[in-house]
Order: structure tokens, then sequence, then C-alpha cells
């Protein structure tokens, strides 16, 4: 931590995939650089253009695990069951933690055990062949997860045309285009959640869109990063240059 802090505060520039980050760190006391950038992660997925289905299935997506959301996405089923707002299948599909100190697997059993639709676990898979499976299905995506930064799952789906809607943390909001805010953001409530799943399965949830184009993201990593790192070096040329230097540095990192 100490090393990874020190980095950042040295650098000449810092780049963040949300503003949220930048401002969870200077809340933690970091001494950011002058210079700092919000850019979006690059992804080689292309933007979809499919149109819009009504979601049969529930997919929780991304680790089987306490951290993920689980417990709430399974409160939030259970609620849809007692509206009998009932899906044609609850799919989980991420690798297999632990909820507590109980494997994710047998806190599934317990939890489904009155759910009156098929429960499939699907942990095995890869990020391509998982992703495959939701652009397949009929579904929609759910990622309930208590801490997060900018997720790629979100995001992934997002180009991929899937439905996706996701819990309110972090930086997630800044991938969604701010009217979708309302519409595919839910809060910790399990009720929240369960409202949100109601109107994907009813067909009420309208397609969402990144808050950004990913071909001028793209064009900012490749262009305008280059241009301004050129900038950067030839500033520090100059200030060397009006400088008396050491004929040998010899530099530690160390803690303390």
């Amino acid at each position: 931590y100490f090393i990874e802090r020190r980095s950042i505060e040295m650098a000449d520039l810092a780049i963040s995939p949300s503003r949220y980050l930048l401002q969870w760190m200077h809340e933690r006391g970091f001494k950011l650089p002058s210079r700092t950038l919000v850019r979006p992660n690059l992804l080689e997925t292309p933007l979809s253009t499919r149109a819009a289905e009504t979601p049969e299935e529930v997919v929780f997506f991304g680790r089987l695990e306490y951290r993920k959301g689980i417990v709430q996405f399974c409160s939030a089923i259970d609620r849809l069951v007692a509206r009998g707002e009932v899906p044609k299948q609850v799919v989980f599909l991420g690798k297999l933690g632990f909820v507590g100190e109980e494997h994710a697997a047998i806190y599934l059993a317990r939890r489904s055990r009155g759910w009156p639709m098929p429960v499939e676990i699907l942990s095995r898979l890869g990020q391509p062949e998982a992703l495959d499976v939701l652009k397949a299905r009929r579904c929609v995506a759910v990622i309930p997860s208590t801490v997060e930064n900018s997720p790629y799952t979100v995001y992934e789906c997002l180009m991929a045309g899937v439905p996706v809607i996701a819990r309110d943390v972090g930086g997630i909001a800044e991938l969604y285009a701010p009217e979708h805010h309302k519409t595919h953001l839910f809060n910790d409530n399990p009720n929240s959640l369960a409202d949100k799943l109601a109107d994907a399965l009813s067909g009420r949830l309208p397609k969402a869109r990144l808050s950004f184009s990913p071909e001028e993201n793209y064009r900012q990593w490749t262009e305008e990063l280059p241009a301004l790192v050129e900038k950067i070096k030839t500033e520090h040329t100059r200030k060397l240059a009006s400088e008396s230097q050491p004929l040998v540095s010899i530099c530690l990192t160390h803690y303390r």
C-alpha cells in the first residue's frame, strides 16, 4: 500500500477510470499530482446495436461471495417469489466463493430451497465465455456488489447490449448515461432490487447506454494521451537542463 500510494503521489500524471476513485484517494489524504485525468478503461468488445428484448431469466453476474452482493440478490428473489413475479430461471454466473464462513454453493442451496423456478450455477467459465452466455440468453444481468470502483462486468454488458442493472456504489453510476440512473441503479434495500427486476421482466426496463462514446475514449487514449506524455517529457528536459545533476543517483524505495 505504501509503495502504491507513493507511486501515485510522485507521478507526473494520474489517470483514473472514475471520478469516484480520485475522490476516494483525496478523502484519505493522498497528495495527488497536479495533473489528473478521468478516462474510462478500454474494452475490445464491440458496441452492440442489437434490439432490446424482454428478459425471461435473471442472472447474478460476479463472484459468488458476500462482497459481490449475493445476500441482497437472494433476498430480492425471495420478494419476487412472494409477489408471484417469478422469472423463468435464476442463474448464478461467477466463481464460487464464501458467504461468511459458508461455501457459496451450500448457501445458495439453502436460500433457493423454496424458489419455484430452476436455479443454475455456472462457476467454471472465463470472462469471454461468461459474456457469451449473457448474450445468448434473454436475461437481465444483476451486479449488486457492496463495493466497486468501475467494474468491467457492468461495462461489458453495456457494450454488448445485455440488459444490466447494478447497485449504486463507487463509480458504477459514471458508466451509465444520466437518464438511466433512475431506471438501472438500485440501493442496498432488497426491495429496490426487486422493483428493478420486476421492471425488467415485464418489459418496462429501457435499453441503457454508456455515458461516453467508446470511439472518443479510444481516441483520447491513443492520440491525446501520447501527446500529453511528450509535453511532460519536454517539461522535464527543460527542468533538468536548468539544474545541476549529480553523476550518479542511487534511489531506494523502502518502507518508512
